[in-house]
């Protein structure tokens, strides 16, 4: 009502003004609040922590029917404001059969892993999801619910190889990745758009290029190593590039970590920046190598650099024999 009168008196008068034909001064006046600050609330969430744990040795590149394994996670809000989150989990299988010649063996390496391993999901007591992935696409979200400031989940995810288990996962492979999304509480709020983290960095694998069946190029030469022989204590490979330009070739002799020298090709998708190099290295062109490794168990290989990404492979193990 008061601004309504406002309005209606300033209408008379200049009505007034006009209709008598006088000149009049205005009063005038100004004023200003004090400046307000807003700032956007921050909305962060991170994954900390992230531990294996298990109370025997269990070796994740060599499984065995019966083992069990298993990982704890926190997941914490580390903004302002509280959100909603889901948990999703990402994997990726690669057959056995494409990593080891099982030299014509039928049965072999032809079940992925995914459909024969039982993973418990956790938060605190609360069951989130058990069983198998078998007959589920990747990704695998799960709703959780809200998370305040400063608040922390915290997760389990157990792993079980069952002793049921037979020939057809020798020598699979799983990639699996544990993600989480964050979204604001207000309704109409979504998720922003997710693709699964890269878990086929590495596009082919060593017996996929000795089979010319790379998949992104198949029925063409490709570098891959072989074995030729292996002893107690000695392993003797041949590395293979039938190409002429270069393919480099990382080898991981008994587990052994990094070296300090920054990696050549860190600036990849497929090597971390701060990843550092293998040693020893070998660069093939258009040949083959023999190189013996005096090792107590394994001996591994790799490749990471070249000039055809689409031959990469990913960490092939060959044994000594005891």
């Amino acid at each position: 009502m008061k601004s309504r009168m406002l309005v209606s008196l300033l209408v008379i008068a200049l009505a007034a003004a006009v209709i008598g034909g006088a000149t009049m001064a205005w009063f005038t006046d100004a004023d200003e609040s004090a400046p307000v600050t807003f700032t956007a609330g921050t909305l962060l969430i991170d994954i900390d922590k992230f531990d294996f744990v298990n109370t025997n040795e269990i070796n994740l590149d060599i499984l065995n029917p019966g083992d069990e394994w298993g990982y704890k996670v926190d997941v914490k809000n580390s903004g302002t404001k509280n959100f909603i989150y889901k948990v999703l989990i990402c994997w990726q299988d690669i057959l056995g059969n494409t990593l080891v010649d099982f030299g014509g063996r039928e049965g072999f390496g032809t079940d992925p892993l995914s459909d024969a391993i039982v993973f418990t999901v956790k938060k605190g007591n609360e069951i989130i999801t058990e069983g198998t992935l078998k007959g589920k696409n990747s990704p695998l979200g799960f709703e959780i619910g809200q998370l305040a400031p400063g608040a922390t989940d915290s997760y389990t995810i157990e792993a079980v190889l069952p002793t049921t288990a037979g020939n057809e996962y020798q020598g699979s492979k799983m990639k699996l990745a544990f993600v989480v999304m964050a979204k604001q509480i207000q309704d109409g709020a979504a998720y922003g758009e997710f693709e699964c983290p890269l878990l086929d960095l590495f596009p082919s694998t060593n017996l996929l290029n000795k089979q010319k069946n790379a998949p992104r190029r198949p029925g063409e030469d490709a570098p891959y190593v072989e074995l030729v022989s292996a002893t107690g204590d000695s392993v003797t490979l041949n590395f293979v590039n039938p190409n002429d330009y270069n393919a480099v070739f990382e080898v991981r002799i008994d587990g052994e970590g990094l070296t300090s020298t920054p990696h050549w090709a860190a600036s990849y998708p497929f090597i971390d920046d701060d990843e550092k190099v293998y040693e020893p290295y070998f660069v093939v062109t258009n040949e083959s190598s023999q190189k013996t490794f005096n090792v107590d168990k394994k001996v591994e290989v790799r490749h990471a650099a070249g000039a055809e990404s689409d031959w990469y492979f990913d960490w092939t193990t060959f044994y000594t024999v005891k």
